[in-house]
């Protein structure tokens, strides 16, 4: 006791050197925790994905080996679909940003607009509803929407019934009807050409899926994003 009163009075008599010590313990400290979180959620613990090693990040690579971040043109990855025999599926995806509006205000929100074969090759559906029918994905107006957990929780108030009623994200003219609710803490892929967006974030919970589908005029344009799911 009498060894930490006096290491108070000295640490009184040097404010400066105090502050010092305490800033550097501080920044210490915080370095520390932002390390062990990286690595606890990096490294440590498993990807939220049935048999995670079965899932394949497809990337394009330049042959002169600068970086790559156009994605895929959607000619080429159909066409694994097609004739590939190491997958079960392939899908692509991409990052989208909006605001879902409501009587109360609108808020910004994060999505993943994705091809039909997505929640096949994640592995994930939907604890409530469904992903998306074929015939949503293939031709026509958008009309159908995934919601994530935390935002059905947040903003629906965790509504049991809200599978079959309409919500309404900016820009889109017409409301989309909820097919499905996802299970908690389904985060985003890496989409590496949106990369430099202000509101990208790969380490947020996804806030909605819409399906997309590829635009023939579009097909050979390099902006899709492309995992698979090995046999």
């Amino acid at each position: 006791m009498n060894d930490l009163k006096f290491a108070f009075r000295q640490l009184l008599k040097n404010p400066g050197f105090t502050m010092v010590a305490v800033l550097t313990l501080a920044l210490g400290i915080g370095a520390t925790s932002t390390v062990f979180t990286l690595i606890q959620g990096v490294l440590l613990t498993p990807p939220p994905y049935p048999q995670p090693e079965r899932m394949v990040l497809i990337t394009p690579a330049r042959t002169d080996g600068q970086p790559n971040t156009r994605g895929w043109p959607a000619a080429q990855w159909q066409g694994w679909q097609r004739e590939s025999k190491s997958f079960d599926a392939i899908a692509g995806y991409g990052w989208t940003f909006n605001f879902l509006v409501l009587p109360d205000g609108s808020e910004s929100v994060e999505g993943m607009a994705v091809t039909r074969e997505y929640f096949q090759v994640i592995g994930i559906r939907p604890t409530a509803g469904q992903p998306f029918e074929y015939s949503e994905t293939a031709t026509g107006p958008l009309r159908v929407i995934v919601l994530g957990h935390d935002l059905w929780k947040r903003r629906f108030n965790s509504d049991p019934g809200i599978v079959g009623k309409a919500v309404r994200i900016s820009r889109r003219s017409q409301p989309l009807t909820v097919t499905g609710v996802m299970p908690p803490d389904v985060r985003f892929l890496p989409s590496p050409s949106v990369a430099n967006e202000p509101n990208y974030n790969v380490d947020a919970k996804v806030d909605y899926w819409v399906p997309s589908r590829s635009d023939p005029e579009r097909a050979k344009r390099p902006e899709w994003n492309v995992i698979g799911r090995l046999r």
